[in-house]
């Protein structure tokens, strides 16, 4: 509201900088459903839960896509100055022979079976084979791999299905949360609608009750300048006629400043002039019969609904991570380069797949204490729950309560427009024949027009009333 109250002395301004476009715009003939369509259409907070909502679709789609395989390409490329080798000190090997079975058998010189030995009591061979020192030389500078790597989940704990049903969750309440931010400014936009509509009868009734004083100040003029009314009684009179001017300016002012009100509220320029048809009426024979449990229907009670679920799901999430796990993955890919002595060791493709299970064994209680908190968590979102769906039963029950009273002040309301209507009839009528003071004349109008403003009042508050009720009730 205090957004609203800024914008109107902003537009207050302009309007005063700028009154021959205010006087040129044309008027706009718009209906409450009209309002209330433009204003939903409009309204800044209804666009933030619409994105709102299109991010939760793409939460939504991005978590969907854990059920697929993931395909990724790597690549690698090295080229360094630096080399890297070393050598094999070669010498003298010893040989074997074959035996009588074919295999193979140290080549030992033995004396009548037993084996010769050197002078450091090692075997003695009857021939050796000579291996030259070999060196190794190897440079990894331009070398490279390229290749595709493809990662399946085959089970994760039910964390997949987990995080799928909590982003469909999430998206369910951005959708409810559409609808109460639309409840909420259908609400706000019945209320500037109608307290429009009061100002412009608050409006009328101020003209009439000056053309009545402003006629009673003619005719008294006129006989106090034929000497057949003192001029204290025109004084009276023309004192009334300047609060009746008042009256009319400041009522006028009203109808600009709740004309920009409702213009804020649907999104039009806020020196547009808008122009309505509803009339003061009252349909109270069956509000109070409609079937009051449907305030389960309402997106607030629905949202906390959602939480308790959402918190569920959470349990489930947070157990999968400390429950076995089994994935495979495919790769295949192409190496070139790693030469050693000049020469090039790897030009080739290959593949390989692999399966992995993980299974944690012991984590000192933390799956358990965090699966202990989540459920908290889910208490929580149950107690709120409860406590909502009293809340709710609550506002229904104060509203209906609201409009109970509504209807009734307006139709006392009218009952005192009525009566005070002929009291001011029968005390023009004694005024003429001089059976009236003035002063008791102008009481009686006064009196007349009060109990209109209440009326108009009455019936402006009737349908605020009307409309929090059934939003209530989940009918608006």
């Amino acid at each position: 509201m205090n957004t609203i109250i800024k914008n109107i002395f902003i537009s207050s301004t302009l309007l005063i900088c700028v009154p021959a476009l205010a006087q040129q715009a044309e008027a706009i003939s718009l209906s409450l459903e009209q309002c209330k369509e433009m204003a939903v259409e409009n309204n800044k907070n209804t666009l933030i839960a619409k994105e709102q909502l299109k991010k939760a679709g793409y939460d939504k789609k991005s978590v969907h896509a854990l059920y697929f395989p993931k395909i990724s390409g790597y690549g690698a490329y090295i080229n360094t100055n630096s080399t890297f080798g070393t050598t094999i000190t070669g010498g003298y090997l010893p040989t074997f022979v074959p035996d009588a079975n074919g295999g193979l058998v140290p080549n030992i010189i033995t004396n009548n079976g037993v084996p010769v030995l050197d002078q450091n009591g090692n075997p003695v061979f009857a021939s050796y084979a000579y291996m030259p020192d070999i060196s190794f030389d190897i440079d990894p500078s331009n070398t490279y791999t390229v290749g595709l790597k493809l990662e399946q989940p085959i089970y994760m704990g039910g964390k997949i299905v987990a995080a799928n049903r909590m982003a469909t969750i999430a998206k369910e309440m951005s959708e409810l949360n559409i609808k109460y931010t639309d409840n909420q400014v259908m609400l706000d936009t019945e209320e500037a609608y109608w307290k429009f509509v009061e100002v412009k009868e608050m409006l009328n009734s101020a003209k009439a009750y000056l053309d009545v004083v402003t006629e009673l100040e003619k005719r008294v003029k006129n006989a106090n300048e034929l000497g057949m009314m003192r001029k204290n009684d025109l004084l009276k009179v023309q004192v009334r006629v300047n609060e009746a001017e008042l009256m009319v300016n400041k009522a006028g002012n009203g109808v600009t400043l709740a004309n920009m009100a409702l213009c804020h509220q649907i999104g039009l320029p806020l020196i547009s002039k808008i122009e309505t048809n509803d009339q003061m009426s009252i349909e109270s024979s069956n509000l109070l019969h409609l079937d009051e449990s449907d305030y389960e229907s309402r997106p607030e009670y629905q949202i906390v609904n959602k939480e308790v679920e959402l918190r569920k799901r959470e349990i489930g999430l947070i157990r999968a991570d400390y429950l076995p796990q089994v994935g495979a993955a495919v790769n295949y890919g192409y190496t070139n380069g790693l030469e050693m002595n000049d020469k090039k060791l790897v030009d080739k493709a290959s593949y390989s797949a692999m399966v992995t299970v993980s299974v944690p064994v012991f984590n000192w209680g933390e799956g358990y204490n965090k699966v202990k908190a989540k459920k908290a968590e889910q208490n929580i979102a149950m107690i709120k729950q409860q406590r909502t769906s009293e809340l709710l039963q609550l506002d229904v029950a104060a509203n209906r309560a609201d409009l109970e009273n509504a209807i009734l002040r307006c139709k006392m309301a009218e009952k005192s427009t009525l009566q005070a209507e002929l009291n001011m009839i029968e005390s023009n009528d004694l005024f003429e024949v001089g059976m009236e003071t003035i002063s008791d004349n102008l009481e009686a109008k006064a009196l007349w027009h009060k109990a209109k403003s209440e009326e108009i009042q009455a019936w402006g508050d009737y349908n605020v009333s009307k409309a929090k009720y059934f939003r209530s009730i989940g009918k608006l």
